[in-house]
C-alpha cells in the first residue's frame, strides 16, 4: 500500500518531521510519502489559511491519485476534507 500524507501548509521542516514519524510507524509494511502543499501558508491557523491551502491540496490529489492508494491530511483541523 502506498499512502500520500498531505501537509496542508508549506512548511518543509514540518513535512520532513511528519515523514520521519510516518516512516517509523510504517516500519516497512507500507510506503509513505509526505508532501507540503504548494502555494499554502506556512501555518494553518484560520479559516482563511484553510481556503488558501485548498487549491494546492486539490492539485496534490489530482496529480497523484493514480500513484497512491490512500491520502491522509496531516492537520488537527482536517482542512478541506469536504472539498
Amino acid at each position: 500500500m502506498k499512502i500520500l500524507i498531505i501537509n496542508p501548509n508549506s512548511d518543509e521542516k514540518m513535512s520532513e518531521a511528519i515523514q520521519g514519524t510516518a516512516h517509523a510507524v510504517a516500519r516497512g509494511t507500507y510506503d509513505v510519502v509526505c508532501m507540503s502543499t504548494p502555494g499554502a501558508p506556512s501555518f494553518i491557523e484560520t479559516y482563511e489559511d484553510q481556503v488558501r491551502a485548498a487549491p494546492g491540496m486539490i492539485q496534490l490529489v489530482k496529480e497523484h491519485e493514480h500513484a497512491y492508494d490512500a491520502f491522509v491530511v496531516a492537520c488537527h483541523c482536517d482542512p478541506n476534507l469536504d472539498v
